[in-house]
């Protein structure tokens, strides 16, 4: 469970560092690094995907894996 990794105070920043250091799920045991999202604080729609896959953990970007150019 995840709920022990989260920061006391929730902002982005806070969140992407405990993201990076998270150890809630076993997602972390084979990734090399987080992929935590990208684009703008005041976005009006905010996508959300699966667990990264080998693309993305190698890019460090989402939605950049195979599926993305279909």
């Amino acid at each position: 469970m995840a709920t022990p990794f989260l920061p006391a105070r929730l902002s982005l920043k806070a969140l992407r560092e405990a993201a990076s250091e998270c150890h809630g799920c076993p997602l972390y045991a084979r990734a090399t690094q987080t992929v935590f999202g990208q684009g703008r604080r005041d976005a009006r729609i905010m996508l959300v995907g699966e667990q990264p896959g080998n693309a993305e953990d190698q890019q460090g970007a989402p939605f950049v894996g195979p599926a993305a150019a279909s």
